[in-house]
């Protein structure tokens, strides 16, 4: 009988996924819009992976700008930014 592999918790699937994204973006702040307002923070499973989105909303969906996308591994931690 094997054992499953546990997930890890979500709060420290988001706290990985914002130390390396905070990190990945420290050579992109000044092309950031000086107001956040519309900044937003979206999350989905994707396999193996929880995907953590900071995107600008706008009007509709379509219209929303993704900047990151950040891949969790839910059961090892690994992480992998896409500016």
């Amino acid at each position: 009988m094997t054992d499953e592999p546990t997930a890890m918790a979500p709060e420290d699937l988001e706290e990985i996924a914002r130390v390396a994204t905070r990190e990945a973006l420290v050579d992109y702040e000044d092309k950031f819009p000086k107001e956040t307002e519309h900044l937003t923070i979206g999350q989905f499973e994707d396999g193996d992976a929880m995907v953590f989105e900071l995107y600008i909303a706008g009007e509709t969906s379509e219209d929303a700008q993704v900047i990151t996308q950040t891949f969790v591994n839910k059961f090892t931690g690994d992480v992998r930014v896409d500016v």
